[in-house]
């Protein structure tokens, strides 16, 4: 007959309910909260120095500058009810004039820098245009920095065709023998350029060129 007793085995479970069991009567962790930081106070000098270091990083036209500026002077003003905007603004007009006087900001020199970087990317005029103003250049300024620095004659229909060598189109690419199919690919085609603002005559005229024809041209 066995007379072995039965006696508890201290098992890995056993240890595990013990601890789940611990566990379990702790109170969930609260969680972290987070106080937002308040924007700094618009006062002269911070203006100033913001102003600076955005410059030292970015060119910009006047206008672009002052909408710049102006979302700062805004956004503090949210954080800081106290404050009157009128006044952090006029300390932005203040701010633009001094330095304007001093030639960090130059609308002049910035047009005239970004259209002659443009003119080499090989824009159509119309599409440097587009940007200038995009960039809030002064209109007046734009015409006249086009008008003193002119492209040559025949800039569009080399700007034209160096779009479509490097997007291959026209005699750079492949056309298709189905009518239907050449047909598609040159509506396609012709819309790369009204993209860019070529003209539809410049843009035909290279859309029909084969690639002796442009052979000829880089003669």
């Amino acid at each position: 007959m066995d007379t072995r007793i039965d006696t508890p085995i201290d098992t890995p479970m056993g240890n595990n309910k013990a601890f789940f069991d611990q566990k379990s009567s702790e109170s969930p962790p609260e969680k972290a909260t987070f106080t937002k930081n308040r924007r700094k106070k618009i006062s002269p000098t911070y203006l100033e120095n913001a102003g600076a270091y955005y410059l030292q990083r970015f060119a910009a036209s006047t206008a672009q500058f002052h909408d710049v500026m102006a979302r700062k002077i805004y956004l503090s003003c949210q954080d800081h009810p106290d404050q009157d905007s009128a006044e952090c603004l006029k300390l932005l007009t203040e701010l633009i004039e001094k330095f304007t006087r001093l030639g960090y900001l130059n609308d002049r020199s910035y047009t005239e820098n970004l259209y002659h970087t443009l003119l080499a990317r090989g824009y159509s005029l119309q599409k440097i245009r587009i940007n200038l103003r995009a960039k809030q250049c002064p209109p007046e300024m734009i015409e006249s920095v086009i008008s003193e620095n002119a492209p040559p004659e025949d800039h569009e229909f080399q700007a034209a065709l160096k779009l479509a060598k490097r997007k291959k189109l026209g005699p750079y690419g492949i056309w298709p023998d189905d009518k239907m199919e050449k047909r598609k690919l040159y509506q396609k085609q012709l819309a790369v350029f009204a993209r860019q603002n070529f003209s539809y005559k410049i843009a035909t005229t290279i859309l029909e060129m084969d690639s002796s024809d442009t052979e000829f041209i880089a003669m």
